[in-house]
């Protein structure tokens, strides 16, 4: 279990999926992003988020284990699917844009702004049973 505190699950409502508590597993989809050194990664969905401009949604992932970018302690990634007709569910990993969130207070606003959240790359993501 993570030593870092987890971000309390909201009452989301919108119109993007809400994956709050679901698991998630990021793996490998490109080798040259700078996320692929971390892959593969898995953790809790606790936050879903609606962006016009993102209908699949940006969804806040609490890692499993904290790992260690740009000499920062990363305990959480948003990640967000590449395609509105590829949701990210069970079965086969989807294509998904994964953001680093270095600090908690950065997304327990309304809504985060995602220019505040660095791009890390992308990855297959799906929901799994367990961690």
């Amino acid at each position: 279990m993570p030593l870092y505190h987890k971000a309390p699950i909201s009452n989301f409502i919108g119109s993007c999926p809400n994956l709050a508590t679901e698991l998630i597993e990021l793996t490998i989809e490109d080798d040259q992003s700078e996320l692929a050194h971390f892959l593969p990664l898995q953790g809790e969905v606790t936050q879903s988020f609606d962006y016009a401009d993102a209908p699949g949604g940006w969804h806040l992932v609490w890692l499993n284990s904290a790992i260690e970018v740009h000499e920062k302690l990363c305990a959480y990634v948003m990640v967000s699917p590449r395609w509105v007709a590829r949701p990210i569910g069970r079965g086969a990993p989807v294509p998904v844009f994964v953001r680093w969130v270095f600090s908690l207070e950065s997304v327990q606003v309304s809504l985060p702004d995602l220019e505040d959240l660095p791009m890390a790359g992308g990855a297959l993501g799906m929901i799994i049973d367990e961690v």
